[in-house]
């Protein structure tokens, strides 16, 4: 049991000297890569985020660009209708009086024709 004992005793001085501050080191050093790893993981989540609030607020602006445009167009648009049913309404007007006129006229021809053809 004495012998046990020392060989115990010296087993662990052996491991005390030798093994255990490599292994300390070793668990050291992972340890501290780990932290890294965690920090650096921190940072890159940080910058997504303010990635991400970057994106949703270009979107947003975006929207409201597209919006304002498709507001802009519309009013342009009911603008050229209304123009262009005015245009169409004067035309139609000139369209009925030159008609107008020209039946008139037809009528005064058709008329001055048949007083001469039939002497009175």
């Amino acid at each position: 049991m004495i012998w046990t004992l020392l060989v115990f005793g010296a087993t662990m001085i052996l491991l005390a000297k030798l093994a255990f501050p490599r292994i300390s080191a070793a668990l050291d050093r992972r340890q501290k890569a780990i932290e890294e790893s965690i920090d650096t993981a921190e940072r890159t989540r940080v910058e997504a985020d303010k990635i991400l609030a970057e994106y949703r607020k270009r979107l947003t602006e975006a929207r409201a660009q597209a919006d304002e445009i498709i507001h802009r167009a519309r009013q342009t648009a009911e603008v050229h209708e209304r123009e262009s049913k005015e245009r169409g309404q004067e035309l139609l007007e000139e369209s009925a009086k030159r008609a107008q006129r020209d039946i008139q006229a037809a009528t005064r021809r058709r008329s001055r024709t048949s007083a001469r053809k039939w002497p009175t």
